[in-house]
């Protein structure tokens, strides 16, 4: 019996033994399973949105998000939404509305709509930056003779003309202080656009004027600066890409071709744009590095306005003419997302991913 009882005492004493150490095994393990999970947080879906227009039955700017389209109030005749830009949880889009016979620049934060010009003359906002608690917006404005470029600051007009030849600001950019924008003025000799970037009001030529050019996109990445146009070639526009005013050519002149928006992602060099096909349709285009990547086959006429990386995926935004509407469209990686049905003319212009 006491041999019995002894041989009982130690087998609790194991099971005791055994269960204390599964009890430590667990904590260890969930504590590990902590460590991992800390250490490689679930990386949420991006937001993508995007801004443009929906003609049905007159000009009616929109944003959508992730593919659901919303419409921006404007003035009383419809309008245009150009350029998006969020910053934090606020969504800042530029672009303008139409007041009868006379387009007006407006700026929208978060759908509510403010117009920077006086409605005078033609104005037009075409790109919004926003840097810590400012506002950029970058457009043009008729003087009524000429079209000034113009950098607004918190709704603050700046020339960066003086309004004696036409110009046009396209593009903003801002890193710090520094304000860069990219567009064009006229050389009053030889009546044709030079291509220009200003960093803080100071334009430098990329162009002599000597040909028509143009500059539609500015991106700054460290000490580089990076603008996307075209140039006029023998037989047509080149699309061109200037690194610290150092000219690429992306196409050879032979359709023409036209260089839109250009984005810089670790030391890769994307810029989108169209390109000219047989029959006065086009493709558009997307170059990594200068090597170009069709994303349509060329059997419609169609564009690229806008690129936007994140996270190695890339977004384009622009419009394809299917049918007898022109269609809004994204794509992502290459792969398209209609953004409209058809059922009236739209176009995206620009993308924003956060």
């Amino acid at each position: 019996m006491k041999l019995h009882l002894e041989i009982l005492l130690k087998y609790n004493n194991y099971m005791k033994t055994l269960i204390l150490i599964l009890l430590i095994s667990i904590i260890a393990l969930s504590c590990k399973k902590d460590k991992v999970s800390s250490n490689n947080p679930v990386i949420s879906t991006p937001d993508v949105y995007v801004a443009g227009y929906d003609f049905g039955p007159q000009a009616t700017p929109r944003i959508w998000k992730n593919g659901v389209g919303n419409t921006l109030t404007t003035a009383s005749f419809g309008g245009e939404a150009k350029s998006v830009f969020v910053s934090g949880p606020d969504i800042y889009v530029a672009g303008i509305g139409h007041n009868g016979s006379v387009t007006v620049a407006i700026v929208w934060k978060n759908g509510v709509a403010t117009t920077l010009s006086n409605g005078l003359y033609d104005a037009s906002a075409l790109s919004v930056f926003v840097s810590g608690t400012d506002v950029y917006v970058v457009g043009n404005e008729s003087n009524g003779i000429n079209d000034v470029a113009k950098v607004w600051k918190n709704g603050i007009a700046s020339n960066l003309t003086d309004g004696s030849k036409e110009a046009y600001a396209y593009n903003g950019f801002v890193v710090g202080a520094d304000v860069y924008v990219a567009g064009i003025e006229l050389n009053a000799t030889t009546l044709r656009y030079v291509a220009k970037v200003w960093k803080n009001g100071t334009p430098t030529a990329l162009t002599d004027g000597s040909v028509m050019a143009h500059a539609y996109s500015v991106y700054v990445k460290g000490a580089d600066v990076y603008v996307a146009g075209n140039i006029q070639g023998p037989t047509g526009y080149e699309a061109t890409v200037w690194k610290n005013g150092l000219k690429t050519n992306l196409t050879n002149g032979s359709r023409g071709a036209n260089a839109l928006s250009v984005f810089v992602s670790e030391t890769d060099v994307y810029v989108a744009g169209n390109e000219i096909n047989i029959g006065n349709l086009s493709f558009v285009r997307l170059w990594k590095n200068g090597v170009p990547i069709n994303l349509t086959n060329g059997s419609t006429f169609a564009s690229a306005n806008a690129v936007y990386v994140l996270n190695g995926d890339v977004y384009v935004v622009g419009f394809e003419y299917i049918g007898t509407k022109y269609i809004a469209q994204l794509w992502k990686n290459g792969i398209l997302t209609s953004l409209t049905n058809g059922s009236s003319s739209a176009s995206a212009y620009s993308v924003f991913v956060k």
